[in-house]
């Protein structure tokens, strides 16, 4: 879990601290008054603020690293010998610190206008780019390792040279609407388009290669937790380049119509409109780059296909049932060296009496999302009810802990299982707290705000890096218990993200307004009716 959010931020970090070179260059090109308008120090700051970000994330995942190896989390703590062993004498150990001194240098060379500052600055992202390239999945590849690194570099800068010039669009949005600057700004997205194009090419037709490579058949596409963590990439790279060609049809040409006419007031409209799709693209864009760092920390399927599922795991998972209404003594597993049947079967009681929670938690939003005494009703209600929801997460979940107390909560917070349930536990009573407050909120910001829509994208993205790997499991059981994460994680993103474009009305009200609510029933049907484990 840890890992893969960790994967996320250094890879953000590094798309966005190349892109503070395309976008100087591009500016210089067309003779922005960057200086004037603060918009070089602006790039600067943000690209050593992104180099730093994606340098503490390297560091502190080489914790992670070391934690994993022994089976546990950070907050179990990890032994300083061992970590000096690992980033000492193995190779991923020295290439994630060679990474994060990079990414260091990088930030520091930013601080510097001077052309020695930006070669230095250059040099040293090239450098992280090579190192990130050289642990990834392509340099575990046991022939053609040396191409397969040359395509994740080539990867890396395209994205840098598409998406992260786009984040700094976005950042340098403050100075638009600058009478002084309408024409350059108008010539440099302009220019800019010849860029995105090459950059996107590059990076979806090195993608598409690399992702061949690893994904052989559709049936690893769907019932892999790489695959489904793929498809979800692909499914936000197409929203960039959607909102990248409208922008590139409509919105840029309305700039410079803007800019021809000489008319501040036709220019601030057609800025704002850019704005708004500018912001739907950089969200995606945030989005496609952590999916595509954890997408990097899954173990793709391979020839062999051993973290695919099989065909009577399939089956399984498209057969509904009913949750179960006996409940299981955990004395007859805790403490066991593996898992047998009747652990399997309370993590399927677990998992099925939550999605009824989940159902209900999708229902009252759908309700509330509505206007009259029913949406005021539902407001008040759905806070109360989950109390008991979280009690009963926190309590049941994890068993060793609360109900036989063989473990104490140090040895649980270094169980990354058990510090995953108690989060989600943790998650629901802050939902309920927040939930007080809706009804001092507007009509449209309830429930919870935005708020909501982020602590979902984040609870999604954790779901996505799943850290239900065990000595204590098979491989089989493995895959199947991170496959259902991932399409959890899947559900709970899309249910995040729309409510999140919903609250900046970048997408139909009366839309969205239905579909968030009903990704997150959608999402607790399928834990009610068909999670699995004892297959």
């Amino acid at each position: 879990m840890e890992h893969s959010l960790l994967h996320g931020i250094q890879l953000v970090g590094l798309v966005v601290a190349g892109g503070t070179f395309w976008f100087a260059l591009l500016a210089r090109w067309v003779r922005l008054d960057l200086e004037g308008a603060g918009s070089e120090r602006l790039a600067r700051q943000r690209g050593r603020q992104a180099a730093w970000a994606a340098s503490a994330a390297a560091f502190a995942d080489l914790f992670v690293q070391v934690a994993e190896i022994e089976g546990r989390t950070i907050f179990g703590g990890v032994p300083l010998p061992l970590f000096a062993s690992f980033v000492t004498t193995t190779a991923v150990g020295q290439l994630g610190l060679g990474r994060c001194a990079a990414l260091l240098v990088l930030g520091l060379a930013l601080l510097s206008s001077r052309l020695s500052g930006w070669v230095i600055a250059f040099g040293s992202y090239l450098v992280s780019a090579v190192l990130t390239a050289s642990v990834s999945h392509a340099a575990a590849q046991p022939t053609g390792a040396f191409t397969a690194v040359g395509l994740h570099l080539l990867h890396l800068v395209a994205l840098s040279a598409w998406i992260g010039v786009i984040f700094h669009f976005w950042l340098q949005r403050q100075f638009w609407l600058a009478p002084a600057q309408h024409s350059s700004w108008a010539l440099l997205l302009g220019r800019f388009s010849a860029l995105a194009l090459a950059g996107s090419i590059c990076a979806l037709g090195t993608g598409v290669i690399s992702a061949v490579q690893y994904v052989q058949s559709i049936w690893d596409l769907l019932f892999s937790a790489y695959g489904i963590s793929l498809v979800l990439k692909l499914f936000l790279v197409a929203a960039i380049v959607g909102a990248g060609a409208f922008n590139f049809l409509i919105a840029v040409p309305h700039l410079k119509r803007a800019r021809e006419e000489r008319s501040p007031e036709l220019w601030c409209v057609a800025a704002k409109r850019f704005q708004r799709s500018l912001e739907f693209e950089v969200t995606a864009a945030l989005l496609a780059i952590a999916v595509a760092g954890i997408v990097a920390s899954v173990s793709p399927p391979g020839n062999d296909r051993s973290v695919t599922l099989t065909g009577e795991q399939v089956s399984a998972l498209l057969t509904p049932k009913l949750p179960p209404a006996a409940f299981v003594d955990p004395q007859l597993f805790v403490g066991d060296s593996e898992r047998n049947r009747f652990d399997l079967l309370y993590s399927e009681f677990m998992h099925n009496w939550s999605g009824v929670g989940v159902i209900l938690m999708g229902c009252f939003w759908l309700l509330q999302g509505g206007q009259g005494r029913v949406a005021e009703v539902a407001t008040r209600l759905w806070p109360v009810t989950f109390i008991p929801f979280a009690l009963f997460i926190s309590i049941f979940a994890d068993p060793e802990v609360f109900l036989l107390r063989s473990v104490t909560w140090r040895e649980a917070l270094s169980d990354p299982v058990v510090l995953e349930h108690q989060f989600g536990a943790l998650l629901v009573l802050l939902f309920v707290w927040l939930g007080w407050r809706d009804r001092y909120r507007i009509p449209l910001h309830r429930p919870l705000g935005p708020t909501l829509p982020l602590l979902m994208i984040l609870g999604s993205l954790l779901l996505l890096g799943h850290a239900h790997a065990s000595v204590r499991s098979t491989q089989e059981l493995t895959n199947l218990i991170n496959v259902q994460h991932a399409v959890f994680g899947l559900l709970g993103l899309v249910a995040g993200t729309t409510r999140w474009f919903m609250l900046r009305q970048l997408l139909p009200l009366r839309v969205a307004r239905f579909v968030w609510p009903s990704a997150v029933i959608l999402l607790g049907v399928l834990m009610t009716f068909f999670y699995r484990e004892s297959v």
